[in-house]
């Protein structure tokens, strides 16, 4: 098996709703928010790639009746096990090296811009890029509030940059390919991060650019060649696949 190209999925992820993905926290002071979000090391707020993959699997194997799929080297045409890996030992001498890479995602330099400045959408938020939502459990008896809490989310019209790439070990990896794009469209329709039931992390994936290189790419020029640009609801599986594979026989 040998490496024949590399697909790159490059866009943007905006939060149609507020986006809460924890961060760990060891002391809360009194007044502090219960739950915060993960930032980076500069106090940013963003997506982990591992966030991301995990989502997108989840679904996946939900779509396929595999729950928690870990067949591993067991069965080779798994596409689920060979585009996002598999903790099996020995599972690379049957299916190859895992195809899907997943980048963290961090804040476009226009929402942090927003955001610091405090314009636009984001004139009212609380603290430098996030807002804080009180959420309680109610007593569906006595109708009584207990165990009040605060919950930190990046708001809603968030906007973070992103990027996957899907290696190209063998002919099937072309069918695989699309099956990660289902992943996508299945996540726009849920949600990203917790309380996703009360109505948090619904995304869209929006101005998308679909490029490969091969080998003889990497070659050369090493420019990756654009194979569809726009957003994610507009993209043509069929059509996508007739001029990858032309790109691929050139």
């Amino acid at each position: 098996m040998r490496l024949q190209a590399k697909l790159f999925i490059n866009g943007k992820i905006k939060a149609l709703t507020g986006l809460h993905i924890g961060g760990s926290k060891t002391d809360v002071a009194i007044g502090d928010i219960d739950n915060s979000v993960i930032k980076t090391s500069e106090g940013v707020p963003y997506i982990p790639g591992s966030s991301l993959k995990g989502k997108i699997r989840s679904l996946l194997e939900k779509k396929e009746g595999k729950e928690l799929c870990i067949c591993g080297n067991k069965d080779k045409d798994c596409n689920i096990c060979v585009i996002f890996g598999s903790a099996a030992d020995k599972r690379a001498e049957e299916t190859g090296p895992t195809r899907l890479l997943v980048r963290d995602c961090h804040l476009t330099e226009e929402t942090r811009r927003k955001m610091e400045n405090k314009e636009g959408e984001f004139r009212e938020l609380e603290m430098d890029y996030t807002e804080s939502k009180w959420e309680n459990l109610i007593d569906r008896t006595t109708s009584r509030a207990q165990h009040p809490r605060q919950i930190e989310r990046v708001p809603q019209g968030a906007e973070f940059d992103f990027q996957m790439v899907f290696n190209l070990m063998e002919k099937e990896d072309v069918e695989r390919f699309e099956c990660l794009i289902q992943g996508l469209f299945l996540l726009e329709d849920d949600y990203l991060g917790g309380s996703g039931s009360r109505g948090y992390g619904r995304i869209e994936f929006k101005d998308l650019e679909i490029g490969v290189k091969t080998l003889k790419d990497y070659e050369g020029a090493n420019v990756a060649t654009l194979l569809y640009t726009g957003n994610l609801k507009d993209f043509d599986k069929a059509e996508f696949k007739e001029k990858l594979q032309k790109k691929l026989e050139d």
